[in-house]
């Protein structure tokens, strides 16, 4: 029997949880979104700063702009990644332990 509250809370740690039900695969999906998201986060920093520096004038006002950006929406994929695994290590577990309990589960007469 798997614990959800375990699978669950390994899991707050990208991936961890998935190791604990030996699921291999979607650690290392969970670890290439998360590096998917940290570039998303990149890209967009380095988009605001190459337009900031169109703009010679207000370069400052730009990158300051790009990095409250980067600060405030970057982390948001790599969040959802989180709340997704966090919520499908649970579901796992679940499943994991009611194909455990129908599989030993003793015969009852009528």
């Amino acid at each position: 029997m798997k614990k959800p509250w375990l699978a669950t809370g390994l899991n707050l740690m990208p991936g961890i949880g998935y190791l604990y039900l030996g699921r291999p695969l979607r650690l290392l999906a969970t670890w290439a979104a998360m590096v998917v998201a940290a570039v998303f986060g990149g890209a967009v920093f380095v988009v605001l700063v190459l337009i900031g520096m169109g703009n010679p004038d207000g370069v400052e006002g730009i990158v300051l702009l790009a990095v409250w950006l980067l600060m405030v929406f970057a982390p948001l994929p790599g969040f959802a990644v989180v709340a997704y695994t966090v919520r499908d290590a649970r579901r796992i577990a679940k499943a994991h332990n009611s194909r455990l309990e129908q599989q030993f589960k003793p015969d009852t007469l009528p």
